[in-house]
């Protein structure tokens, strides 16, 4: 599978690798040109390995066995073919050359981790040591010992390395930046293409001179002088470096190392001492070349990374600065349009609308082919305005595209785009780290742009807030006065003035004391308590008249002090609610003396007409017994007239009962008393039952006992069996329940009858109280009854409910405590008696 891969990547690049073995080749010659004319013929430097490297470094590692496979065999060709050398010797050089760069690269790229573009002089470091230095030791100990086996036997092993090492080591570091920096092309002004002309120029011409000194034996002065030029000449090389950087400094080597190794191969130049052998005068000429391009690329990598950081710098200036001056979507567009072309060829800034995926383009500027692929599909209207304006630079679609979040603490606020179309122009780290940082400044101009707009909502609607409060303030009945802790009042409204009759005086910064000497307490209190003080009356004069306010004294707290900083004063008038009180009082005086006397009245009557009915009653009795066996008609007659005396003594004893009731002399005399026995008996016995009505019992086996008065419980029993039957129509069927619910038995009376309105079923047991819904001359009494029930039964401890359905009927039920004994006792057992009232 990897060989089918290799195959269709060779192919497909096959054009590409005859160009780089036929630059290969190129290179070769030249360097072949550059010797010494001793028999080894030892090399200055060989071209073709800064080339190779400069190819593996700007290429992908896929595309390196290509590469290799072309130098190889180029080596490999060149050596046998073109020098006539022997197969193993051009193998073993074909191998070292085709090793070297592919250890450099490996170790330049490992250890770098970005695109080398030699703009930092760590890369230059890394570019000698381990790009030049350390793979020319590897490929010169095969090369080395390849020479000295096929080669020259007689010339040292040691030599050969040395020579291999330093002349491949030197093509890197003269060669290798020239084809690291040159592609593609920059752009340069005319000027500044004269200037670079005129420079070289320059160093061609003095470089000529001074190595095309010949070598005769006891020359010194010119040599001497030579040497003087050649070190003067350095300030060309920071010449070229200040201005042209490493492209420039690469250049002006490469053009003085040509000269040079051209003029010493013919035994010329400064080095050629008569005391020096031929490959001494070679080590010196490759030193110097050597030191002289490392310490100018050295500066010229310092230069560009100083002048990157103050164009970063500058950059982040003019954005801040941009960024401070608006807080709209102008100011991104006009940072977009300062990044572009100093960081990227376009720039795209983009906000969030709705979604995390719906931008809106709000800062577009760059080539026209580089802004459609950063903006959106659809780009709003302005943005494509700014599209159709754009300079079309004639870019190619391709590049680098860097995309950064604008977010603020995880909230995606917007984007920030940025792309590159000129070849080789990557975003480098430090470029991600400026792109990065102007994405923050960004995102904090959006952000603070965002508080803004918070900001000032917030404080409009503070405003009107306070607009409305002080509209409700000095529009209120109810009087507001603020005092601080000193008790100088802050504001009052015109309702506090007027309540206190103060008229239109200005209380702002006046103590209290003057204002109204009865607050101090008040305000003093509240302070020193921190809680308010509610319900104070005050009396004023106000405008000639008497006033009644009630004022209330509250603490004001910050929303995170404990302290109070002041004291609320609220004063509203109660002067018509005192008149309103008092008149209530009069009235309800009044009113229960009505009561009173009409009570008495009442009970006086009660007493009054009690007296003659009894021996009425009496006497009526005798009558009808002396009747019933000789005129059963005028007994039956008078059987009807003692009914209606029987009726008219409840009354009676109603009215007389009530009146205890109100006065509390309802006598009560408790005893242990057999509520199944009485319940089942007092039903039984009840004469108004007669044919017309039914009763059903479930009353149970079990007896149970209560504390009580028998009789007060039979007259609740009865009652309510009397009203069941009033309320009942005929045929009816009464049903009476009793039943034991934990600690209480259940006694329930139900009736079909009409039924109780929900409303009124409340006031059922309310003294005098009669249903709407039925009428007084169909069902007669004073509606004293229930009342009466219901006093008996909370007299015992008890109590009593009704629950009724309109038309079904209704059920009155009521509940006593249970009697809790060792022993059930019995009617005969001597029980203490006991009287409450």
């Amino acid at each position: 599978m990897a060989h089918g891969n290799f195959v269709r990547t060779a192919a497909r690049l096959l054009p590409r690798a005859v160009i780089v073995g036929l630059a290969y080749a190129t290179l070769a010659a030249l360097s072949d040109q550059y010797f010494y004319s001793d028999p080894a013929r030892f090399l200055a430097f060989w071209l073709p390995a800064g080339f190779t490297l400069a190819l593996l470094l700007r290429t992908p590692t896929r595309t390196w066995p290509v590469w290799l496979a072309a130098i190889f065999l180029a080596e490999t060709l060149i050596q046998i073919f073109l020098h006539g050398r022997p197969v193993g010797l051009s193998l073993a050089w074909a191998t070292a050359d085709s090793i070297e760069p592919l250890l450099g690269a490996s170790l330049m790229r490992t250890v770098l981790r970005r695109p080398v573009t030699l703009s930092h002089p760590r890369e230059v470091l890394a570019l000698v040591g381990l790009g030049a230095l350390l793979p020319a030791m590897v490929s010169g100990l095969l090369a080395g010992a390849a020479a000295a086996r096929w080669l020259a036997p007689d010339v040292p092993f040691l030599t050969w390395w040395t020579s291999w090492w330093l002349g491949d080591a030197l093509g890197v570091v003269l060669v290798g930046p020239f084809f690291l920096t040159a592609f593609p092309f920059p752009r340069l002004h005319v000027w500044r293409r004269v200037e670079a002309a005129v420079l070289l120029l320059l160093i061609a011409v003095l470089s000529h001179w001074v190595f095309h000194i010949p070598s005769v034996h006891g020359a010194r002065g010119p040599m001497t002088t030579g040497f003087i030029v050649l070190y003067a000449a350095f300030g060309f090389f920071v010449w070229a470096a200040l201005r042209f950087g490493v492209l420039g400094v690469s250049t002006a080597t490469g053009v003085l190392a040509l000269i040079a190794g051209w003029n010493a191969g013919r035994g010329q130049g400064p080095f050629q001492l008569s005391a020096a052998t031929p490959h001494e005068a070679l080590v010196a000429t490759q030193a110097l070349l050597a030191v002289l391009s490392i310490l100018t690329l050295m500066l010229a990598a310092a230069l560009r990374e100083r002048r990157r950081v103050e164009r970063g710098q500058r950059l982040l200036a003019d954005a801040s600065a941009i960024l401070a001056e608006s807080l709209d979507d102008r100011a991104l567009a006009r940072v977009a349009r300062r990044v572009v072309p100093e960081l990227a060829d376009a720039c795209v800034l983009s906000l969030r609308h709705g979604g995390p995926k719906e931008l809106v383009p709000v800062g577009v500027a760059g080539a026209r082919d580089a802004l459609e692929g950063l903006l959106p599909t659809h780009p709003p209207e302005t943005a494509r305005r700014t599209l159709a304006a754009a300079a079309d630079t004639g870019a190619p679609r391709g590049g680098v595209q860097l995309t950064l979040p604008l977010d603020s603490q995880g909230h995606l606020l917007g984007q920030l785009a940025l792309f590159r179309t000129r070849p080789g122009r990557t975003f480098e780290r430090e470029d991600r780290a400026l792109a990065e940082e102007l994405a923050r400044r960004c995102s904090l101009m959006i952000e603070r742009a965002q508080l803004h707009d918070q900001l000032e909502g917030a404080v409009r609607r503070a405003r009107e807030s306070l607009a409305q409060l002080d509209t409700v303030l000095q529009t209120a009945l109810i009087g507001f006065a603020f005092f601080d802790s000193d008790l100088k009042c802050l504001r009052a409204n015109a309702a506090f003035l007027h309540l206190l009759g103060l008229g239109e005086t200005r209380l702002t910064e006046r103590p209290a004391a003057d204002i109204c000497s009865d607050l101090v307490p008040l305000l003093r209190r509240t302070l020193q308590l921190g809680a308010p003080v509610t319900g104070w009356e005050l009396e004023r004069r106000s405008f000639g008249e008497e006033r009644h306010l009630l004022a209330s004294v509250f603490p004001m707290r910050s929303a995170e002090g404990l302290v109070p900083f002041g004291a609320g004063v609220l004063v509203h008038d109660i002067t018509d609610r005192k008149r309103v009180e008092g008149v209530h009082t009069r009235l309800l005086r009044e009113a229960r003396t009505a009561i009173r006397a009409r009570d008495e009245f009442l009970t006086l009557a009660a007493h009054e007409l009690k007296t003659p009915l009894t021996p009425l009653a009496i006497r009526m009795e005798s009558l009808a017994s002396r009747l019933r066996s000789d005129h059963p008609a005028e007994a039956r007659t008078l059987e009807g007239l003692r009914s209606h005396v029987r009726r008219l003594q409840r009354l009676i004893e109603h009215l007389l009962e009530a009146a205890q009731v109100d006065t509390g002399q309802l006598s009560i005399r408790l005893a242990p008393v057999a509520l199944h026995s009485m319940v089942r008996s007092t039903a039984s016995s009840f004469s108004r039952l007669g044919a017309s009505h039914g009763l059903d019992m479930e009353t149970g086996g079990r007896e149970v006992w209560v504390l009580g008065d028998r009789l007060r419980l039979e007259e609740v029993l009865l009652t309510l069996l009397e009203n069941a039957v009033k309320y009942s129509p005929e045929g009816g069927t009464l049903r009476v329940t009793l039943d034991v619910a934990g600690d209480e038995v259940h006694v329930s009376v139900s009736d079909p009858g009409v039924g109780i309105p929900p409303e009124q079923r409340e006031h059922v047991f309310d003294r005098y109280f009669r249903g709407s819904n039925t009428p007084v001359q169909s069902y007669g009494g004073l509606g004293l009854g229930l009342y009466l029930c219901r006093n008996i039964l909370e007299s015992h401890g008890g109590r009593i409910w009704v629950d009724s359905e309109m038309g079904r009927g209704s059920t009155f039920t009521f509940a006593l405590p249970l009697l809790r004994a060792t022993r059930a006792p019995t009617e005969h057992d001597a029980v203490e008696a006991h009287w409450a009232s």
